[in-house]
This record gives C-alpha cells, sequence and structure tokens, in this order.
C-alpha cells in the first residue's frame, strides 16, 4: 500500500502538482524584490503627484496675489499694494511682474526718479526679449511710463502711455481672435471659422493702417483656403464603402449574385472577387491617404502664410500711436489686396513649389 502511495505522489508531482516542500530563499528573493520595486516605483509616482499639485497650488495663490496687486495699484493704496507685494514675494522670488508693481509702488511713493529708472531697465529688457515678454506685461509696462508721467507732470505722456497702453490690450486681442480664427480653420469646421472670421473682418474694419490692413485680409483669406481644404477631404472621407462581396452558400445557387456551377466553381469565383475586391479597396485607402496628406499639407501652408501675414500686421500696428480706429465708427474690410483680381482664391504654397512674396506687392 505504501508503495502504491508513493508512485501514486511522484505521479502528482510529474504532472504539475503544487509541491508540499517548503520554498527555498532562491524562490522568496525574486518575489521580495519585485515587492520592493514596486512600492519604490508607487512611492516614486506619489512624490511627483505631490510635487505637480504644490507647484499648481503656488501658482494659483500667485495669480491671486498678483490680481489683488494690481487692484491695489490701480486704487493707489500704498500700504495696500507694499503688503501685496510682499506677499507675492514670499510665493514667487523674481518676477517681471514684481518689480513693475514694485516701480509703481515708488510712484505712490512719490519717487519718481527711482521708479523711472526701474522703467528704462525693464524697457530695455522688453526690446530684448520682444517675442518672448507676454502682453499682460507689456500693457503694465506702458501704464507704469504713464504714472510716471503723471507724476512728473506730464499729462500729455501720461495719456499717450494710457493710449499705447489700451492699443497693447487691444492688439492682444486681436492676435488672438485670429489665432482662434487659424484653429478652427485647421478643424474645418465651417461654423466656427465663418464665425471667427466675423470678428475678424471686425478688427480689420477698424485697422486704419493700409498696409496692415491689407496683411489681415490675406490672413483670412488663407485660413478660408485651409477650411476649405479640410472640409472637402473631410467630406471625401465621409463616401460609405462598397460591402465585400458574399461567399457562397453550399448546395443552393444564387444567380443574382451570379453565382452557379458546382460549389467548386463558385468558391473560385468568390475567392477571385474577393481578391479583386481587397486590391481596390487597398488602392482606395491608398489613394484616401494621399489626398489627407495633401490636404494636410496645403491646409498648414495656408495657416502658415496666414500666421506670417498676421505678423507682418501686428509688426506694423505696434509702431502705431493709435493702431486702431473706434469700433462704433468703424468700415467693413472691401479694399482689394494691390495686385490681386478679387475672388480668385491666393496659391497654396506645397512643398518644393516656389510662391512670390506677398511682400512685394507693396514694393
Amino acid at each position: 500500500m505504501s508503495k502504491v502511495v508513493e508512485r501514486d505522489a511522484r505521479a502528482f508531482v510529474m504532472r504539475g502538482g503544487a509541491s508540499l516542500a517548503p520554498r527555498g530563499a532562491a524562490s522568496v528573493a525574486p518575489r521580495a524584490t519585485r515587492r520592493l520595486s514596486n512600492w519604490v516605483f508607487a512611492g516614486y509616482l506619489g512624490f511627483a503627484a505631490i510635487a505637480l499639485l504644490y507647484t499648481f497650488v503656488q501658482a494659483r495663490r500667485f495669480e491671486r496675489a498678483l490680481v489683488r496687486l494690481r487692484s491695489c495699484v490701480a486704487h493707489a493704496d500704498s500700504a495696500c499694494t507694499g503688503a501685496e507685494l510682499a506677499a507675492a514675494r514670499r510665493i514667487h522670488a523674481s518676477d517681471i511682474r514684481l518689480e513693475l508693481a514694485e516701480a509703481s509702488l515708488s510712484v505712490l511713493l512719490h519717487d519718481a526718479d527711482r521708479a523711472a529708472a526701474t522703467e528704462l531697465t525693464l524697457e530695455g529688457q522688453q526690446k530684448e526679449n520682444s517675442s518672448s515678454m507676454e502682453s499682460d506685461v507689456r500693457a503694465d509696462l506702458l501704464l507704469l511710463r504713464g504714472d510716471i508721467a503723471a507724476e512728473k507732470g506730464n499729462a500729455a505722456g501720461a495719456r499717450d502711455a494710457a493710449a499705447r497702453a489700451d492699443s497693447a490690450e487691444e492688439l492682444e486681442a486681436l492676435r488672438k481672435d485670429f489665432f482662434d480664427l487659424f484653429v478652427a480653420a485647421q478643424q474645418g469646421k465651417r461654423d466656427m471659422t465663418d464665425l471667427s472670421v466675423a470678428k475678424a473682418q471686425g478688427w480689420i474694419g477698424r485697422v486704419s493702417h493700409l498696409e496692415a490692413r491689407q496683411q489681415l485680409i490675406l490672413a483670412v483669406d488663407a485660413a478660408r483656403r485651409a477650411s476649405n481644404t479640410v472640409e472637402s477631404n473631410n467630406r471625401l472621407q465621409l463616401t460609405p464603402e462598397r460591402e465585400p462581396p458574399k461567399p457562397p452558400v453550399r448546395g443552393a445557387l444564387d444567380y443574382s449574385a451570379g453565382y452557379y456551377g458546382s460549389y467548386d466553381a463558385q468558391l473560385a469565383l468568390y475567392r477571385d472577387r474577393l481578391d479583386r475586391f481587397n486590391k481596390e479597396r487597398a488602392a482606395a485607402e491608398d489613394r484616401q491617404q494621399q489626398r489627407s496628406t495633401e490636404a494636410y499639407q496645403n491646409s498648414s501652408a495656408a495657416i502658415d502664410q496666414g500666421k506670417a501675414a498676421l505678423a507682418r500686421a501686428l509688426q506694423t500696428l505696434q509702431t502705431l500711436p493709435s493702431p486702431l480706429r473706434d469700433a462704433a465708427t468703424s468700415m467693413p474690410p472691401q479694399s482689394p489686396i494691390v495686385g490681386v483680381i478679387p475672388g480668385l482664391p491666393f496659391p497654396v504654397m506645397r512643398p518644393g513649389m516656389v510662391v512670390r512674396s506677398y511682400d512685394s506687392a507693396f514694393e
């Protein structure tokens, strides 16, 4: 009887049954190592999440502190400005907006010379980093310039600085609306594009400078071309595909499907049709992929042209003392582009294609 039990136990082990022998250190060590590595990875993820949350909370606190600080400066409250400036520095020690606020505090404390020195330093930084400086910083700098002029008794300079600050804010709003137009055009959404075009035309109607006005019209036309290209490609993708051929049924004849003869003959005909169908569908997918690639390239080229035209217009408008007329007296854009027939689309730049620059139209 013992031999039978021993033979069955050996057979159970050979068939893959669990061994009742105690596990050795070699089998426990890999499991412990994996468990430790999992805990270390989980700890790293937790630390990263906490650090990200802390950074987000600090950024929100700093933005709220800036809002309170600007409110204190606007109310000409030196005590409030000093307290909020100290609170903001405890969150973020160095920031150009805090330097602007400190200069504004100097103006409130009637130390215009110190504020003017800070304004000159920040203006030099603006000229060096004009492309990366945020719009609200430019506006605050112009407001500071007006406050300094007012403190020194230069009323005309104060009014000019205030007007330039307002213009800077309006030009930033213009830029954002045009970029919203470019985003809607790249998505090929007609309703959003039409709405953005209407807002862009409202801005164009307020531009008095002829060349800047023409550049903005070029930007709108480029966005329309991009939107039409994407929309046409999207419509082609919605075309329903042809159904694959149905296989024959053994013992049944389907004359409407062209199946006749023996089942083997019907099966051979079905395989030939299926092979031809797969080849045609692959060719159609290749054509669709090629059309999508060309549509993306053409729309991207049009958007790049629109962004370049917008950049040239903004560069011109930023040099003007009053670049935008009042919205109540604005007129819709109706002046044609020099050298271009109205109604004809502009050429879309393709890879490797040389297009005559629009700048030559103004030379």
